[in-house]
């Protein structure tokens, strides 16, 4: 503060400068919070606007309706896995669609999709994709990872479904089962090999390849994860909106 003062005119008043630096220190507490949602720390953006001590951060966040779900993403997935945390995920992948980083932007719809499947498993079948007992494996599939695709504890054997093991594993749980549709394309030969725009994310720089995604699969993948994912999304989910783009209204000064 004094350092301020020292560098502005003579004719600045004194509560001038107090309003400019409280309205800085809300801002950059905004900021923060935003960065913090936007990297998906969620347990720390929430730590920002507890019940007691700072206000205008839970009145903010209230006002633009970002208050609840922030909470509930801090609070989700710890035990179960949710659809919140999908619908972060798309509105996240849109971010980054929008600046051009379309790696990045395609490497969230895969999460999405992955994350998607694992949600509607617990909520189908109170299962998870990455804990499935060798009894709960359809004996199509348990033969495949009896040989070497177990894992142990000591409370017995499980395997781990990877996306597209998870939707063979829904497919043949109910062969008319939603998910497993909206997810298969091209012929019965191809089943469970997911969209085109899947294998061009696989030989991207940030799956396991070197090639950076094009805009075009950006928006083709989009395209897909709008139509075939977002519909799975309750309507608790489909309300969460975008991160605000500015600075909510500031405190008026006391």
């Amino acid at each position: 503060m004094r350092r301020l003062r020292s560098k502005l005119p003579d004719s600045f008043s004194d509560p001038l400068v107090e309003s400019f630096c409280e309205r800085l220190k809300h801002a950059r507490l905004w900021a923060k919070l935003m960065t913090h949602w936007d990297a998906f720390r969620h347990d720390e953006a929430a730590k920002m606007v507890p019940d007691t001590g700072e206000a205008w951060l839970r009145t903010a966040l209230a006002e633009t309706g970002h208050l609840e779900p922030l909470r509930a993403l801090a609070g989700g997935g710890k035990d179960a896995p949710g659809w919140d945390i999908c619908a972060d995920l798309w509105l996240n992948a849109l971010r980054r669609g929008e600046q051009g980083r379309y790696d990045d932007a395609v490497a969230r719809l895969y999460r999405l999709v992955e994350a998607a499947a694992q949600v509607y498993l617990w909520e189908k079948w109170h299962l998870k994709s990455g804990r499935i007992t060798l009894g709960d494996l359809p004996d199509e599939m348990r033969q495949e990872f009896i040989p070497g695709r177990v894992s142990r504890d000591r409370d017995g054997e499980y395997a781990k479904l990877a996306l597209n093991d998870t939707v063979r594993f829904l497919r043949c749980r109910n062969p008319d089962d939603r998910f497993a549709a909206a997810y298969e394309e091209g012929s019965a030969a191809d089943r469970f090999q997911g969209p085109g725009w899947l294998t061009e994310r696989n030989l991207s720089i940030l799956a396991h390849g070197f090639k950076p995604v094009s805009e075009r699969v950006w928006k083709t993948a989009k395209t897909w994860s709008e139509e075939k994912i977002k519909p799975f999304f309750p309507a608790q989910a489909n309300r969460l909106k975008q991160l605000p783009r500015a600075i909510p209204p500031l405190p008026e000064p006391s």
